[in-house]
């Protein structure tokens, strides 16, 4: 199963942790996205493309 996800990012792998950790980091500092409501952050590696 986990090869199969894999082949549907275009990085061609899953992630890891410590590639997520900005984007949560970001969101949780108010000096950073105090303004931002609302908004969906994909951190996919490129999974899911509009």
């Amino acid at each position: 199963m986990l090869a199969a996800q894999s082949a549907t990012v275009p990085m061609g792998r899953v992630g890891r942790p410590d590639e997520c950790v900005g984007a949560f980091l970001f969101l949780a500092s108010n000096a950073m996205a105090g303004y931002i409501t609302g908004q969906i952050i994909e951190v996919n590696g490129g999974q899911l493309m509009p």
